[in-house]
């Protein structure tokens, strides 16, 4: 992912989902066309400058940013959504060498675990 396992860097994310929900840009706009497409399409206007973006007609340039905003945001919950697994998988792990090595530790002390 390339991203560092961390509650900063879920933070970090989550501080992009307010700008984007600004816009108000209903996700039904959106629900009949395949996903597949819908990549294509936020990577069409991804690829291109501000000054050609600005040079479409209106109703092509709005839909496009619609879409990269959707996707965008969707992306960004699949983000932080890995982070919050990782973190609890990690989590996780440590608490279980915690536990093995206070058994270990008791076993070898000749005391019983609890």
């Amino acid at each position: 992912m390339g991203i560092r396992i961390g509650i900063e860097s879920i933070l970090n994310e989550t501080k992009k989902v307010p700008a984007i929900k600004k816009l108000d840009i209903t996700i039904k706009l959106v629900d009949d066309i395949p996903y597949k497409f819908l990549k294509l399409y936020k990577q069409r206007i991804s690829s291109e400058s501000f000054s050609e973006i600005i040079k479409y007609p209106e109703h092509i340039k709005y839909a496009l940013l619609a879409i990269f905003f959707i996707i965008r945001l969707q992306e960004i919950l699949d983000i932080i959504v890995e982070l919050l697994i990782q973190i609890i998988h990690k989590i996780n792990s440590l608490a279980t060498k915690k536990v093995a090595k206070k058994l270990i530790k008791n076993f070898k002390s000749g005391v019983t675990a609890r």
